[in-house]
């Protein structure tokens, strides 16, 4: 697909660099270095005025009886970078705070606000992706993707005979999408990736990651 990492954008905008493809991959065997962990920790109680608190205006959102959400990065997301700011990209990022840890991982901690808003922009890009694929001549013979909740499982609809005459790469790119969702909300990684012939509606091909990277 022509914007097959679409989705890692976001991620990638996040963390300041680009991936490459094999990057994306080694990372994604590594399904315990990059959970996110929820604390406990309520925030403290803010007083609203007219005119934003030095907090507000470097984008930090506190709302009250929010709890923290900590996001660990791998080193290895990192390594191209020579001249990362922890209180630059805290401020830019509207995070309350960045720590680089010994082994070379990066730590953020955001108000449970900013990750809700991080989760919203991941299952629009995902839903973007869907779209794309749909109507790339990458692809013609996707018809529609379906996704049960958190994107556990997809469904895609295909024309059965176009289908299985391509070199199709439709599940990996789904699966990729689906993988930073899963990470920055902290569940456990799983998509199930079905295919389906849209006549007769026969499982053609069943892939659950990440599983099927093993």
């Amino acid at each position: 697909m022509k914007k097959f990492f679409i989705v890692l954008s976001i991620l990638f905008f996040l963390i300041g660099c680009s991936p490459t493809e094999t990057q994306v991959l080694e990372e994604v065997g590594k399904t315990d270095t990059v959970k996110p962990t929820i604390t406990s920790t309520p925030e403290p109680t803010q007083t609203k005025t007219s005119a934003p608190t030095e907090q507000e205006s470097e984008g930090v959102q506190v709302d009250e009886g929010l709890l923290n959400v900590t996001v660990t990065f791998p080193a290895s997301f990192f390594e191209e970078l020579t001249d990362f700011d922890p209180d630059t990209y805290t401020e830019e990022q509207g995070f309350k705070e960045t720590v680089v840890n010994e082994d070379g991982s990066i730590t953020v901690t955001m108000s449970k606000r900013r990750h809700n808003e991080l989760v919203d922009e991941m299952e629009t890009a995902i839903n973007e992706t869907f779209e794309e694929i749909i109507n790339s001549d990458d692809a013609p013979y996707v018809q529609e993707i379906t996704a049960s909740k958190d994107y556990r499982t997809v469904t895609v609809v295909v024309e059965k005979e176009a289908y299985e005459s391509a070199w199709d790469f439709t599940p990996l790119s789904i699966w990729f999408s689906v993988y930073f969702y899963q990470m920055i909300k902290g569940e456990d990684y799983h998509c199930e990736v079905i295919i389906e012939d849209i006549e007769t509606g026969e499982t053609l091909k069943t892939v659950i990651y990440p599983d099927a990277l093993e």
